[in-house]
């Protein structure tokens, strides 16, 4: 391994510097300040080590990219799962994969693997902490993750009963609003009625009152007339009758003993009344 490490070009550098070649088997050249190259900056082909470490690498990964394809549930990502829900694996196995590739680099080498195995046990410690927090929390993750969706599920159904109600009430508010505005115009409608009818009923007493008027007038010139009529005394020829003066009767006038009978020789015994009668009568005639 150390030869092979030598024969690309990962070797030995100096630890003071020189300014000697050790041979044409190493990759890298000497430059004025007396360190060497691991990788030619130009030119020749990668060191067969690095192919070797690369081919590695792509060779892990590609299997921890078929291994989480093939497993669902916790392991994997399941296409019916959430992706918060699947622990995703690729992180871990990756790390894995890069962790034999860099055990592979490390075994390429001698002289530095004591120093870089330290490294590698100081970064392994820590990244085997991490990763034993990230399982113990990974079922806290879980169950968060379950209490958000629970959460905005809550939420959605919340609002979701709010707008219902909110559209309940604003339906129902607007279904009365439209029976109470039928009822106000119906009401309208018998206002109006009502007032037409007050007219009307207006317009009739008026002209009831008017007719009364007039056949309270019309009587009272009829009145007047059958009076004027009914009264002898009032006329022309009973007042030349009132002006005559007549002579005594003669002793020997025939039937000076009878008697007249009321409404004989034009005398009446209740003139006043007989008046009113007759004015009566003649107003019923009328």
């Amino acid at each position: 391994k150390e030869r092979s490490a030598r024969g690309t070009g990962i070797g030995n550098a100096p630890a003071t510097g020189g300014s000697s070649r050790r041979g044409g088997d190493r990759a890298g050249a000497s430059d004025e300040h007396n360190h060497y190259e691991v990788f030619p900056r130009q030119g020749a082909r990668k060191p067969a080590l690095l192919l070797q470490l690369e081919s590695l690498l792509q060779e892990k990964l590609r299997q921890t990219g078929k291994l989480a394809e093939a497993k669902t549930g916790r392991w994997g990502a399941a296409s019916h799962e959430p992706i918060e829900d699947a622990y995703d694996p690729s992180g871990v196995l990756a790390l894995e994969a890069h962790r034999q590739t860099f055990e592979a680099f490390i075994n390429a080498f001698a002289t530095y693997r004591p120093l870089l195995e330290k490294v590698k046990d100081h970064y392994d410690r820590a990244l085997d902490a991490a990763l034993k927090t990230e399982h113990e929390n990974v079922f806290l993750r879980s169950e968060l993750a379950a209490v958000e969706r629970r959460k905005a599920k809550a939420i959605e159904s919340a609002r979701a009963e709010a707008n219902a109600k909110a559209a309940n009430a604003r339906g129902d508010l607007a279904r009365r609003a439209v029976v109470a505005e039928e009822a106000a115009a119906a009401a309208a409608k018998a206002v109006a009625s009502r007032d037409a009818e007050i007219e009307a009923l207006r317009a009739q007493v008026a002209a009831l009152t008017r007719e009364r008027d007039d056949a309270v007038k019309e009587r009272g010139i009829m009145r007047d007339k059958a009076l004027a009529d009914a009264s002898w005394s009032s006329t022309p020829a009973t007042e030349r009758l009132s002006e005559m003066t007549l002579p005594p009767v003669p002793a020997h006038f025939q039937r000076v003993d009878v008697k007249l009978e009321d409404g004989e020789g034009g005398l009446r015994a209740h003139v006043d009344g007989d008046e009113e009668e007759a004015a009566d009568a003649a107003e019923e005639e009328a």
